[in-house]
């Protein structure tokens, strides 16, 4: 059981430090990212749906 907490805490550090590198490299996809969830969270406001 140790060994699949392991496993997956090693391959969630990597995936997250993999992409703040990606985001420090290209600097517009942060800026992206706030656009979509605003439109997102705008769709949902109106839709009356929730996330």
């Amino acid at each position: 059981m140790e060994d699949l907490f392991t496993a997956g805490s090693n391959t969630s550090s990597g995936t997250i430090g993999f992409r703040v590198l990606y985001m420090i490299d290209y600097p517009t996809i942060p800026q992206k990212i706030r656009e979509d969830r605003k439109c997102l969270w705008r769709f949902s406001s109106v839709t009356g749906t929730s996330h």
